[in-house]
């Protein structure tokens, strides 16, 4: 896995954790943090020594959502042509995609209040 600003991962026997790590910004979730997450999810599906996922947030708030403060970043272009650009409900779908598809359990280690998490959620 490559590093990710605002992401932090640890494994540790069949448990592999994802923590969101901005907590000045109460977690707040940039694009490449939703690409970061897509790439550790899809790294834990085929490793088959995780045995279960655990996405957390570090601080006192799991997370407040996308940052509409700061701002996301650039969306990246994981599809297409060099530069293109998905909306933002492409590769919000593309992760609430994996995450429904991922093929063992995934837990929300949940910390203070979780504003904004229905993308996550939501059905």
């Amino acid at each position: 896995m490559k590093d990710v600003d605002g992401l932090r991962f640890h494994w540790d026997g069949g448990v592999a954790t994802v923590a969101l790590n901005r907590p000045e910004r109460l977690n707040a979730i940039t694009w490449p943090m939703v690409e970061g997450l897509i790439d550790f999810i899809e790294t834990c599906s085929r490793d088959a020594a995780v045995r279960v996922v655990v996405i957390t947030g570090e601080g006192r708030a799991f997370s407040s959502g996308d940052d509409i403060v700061d701002g996301m970043g650039e969306i990246p272009a994981r599809h297409g042509e060099p530069g293109s650009l998905r909306t933002d409900l492409g590769l919000h779908h593309e992760l609430v995609k994996r995450l429904l598809s991922v093929p063992k359990p995934v837990v929300a280690a949940l910390n203070g209040r979780c504003h904004g998490a229905g993308w996550v959620i939501a059905l």
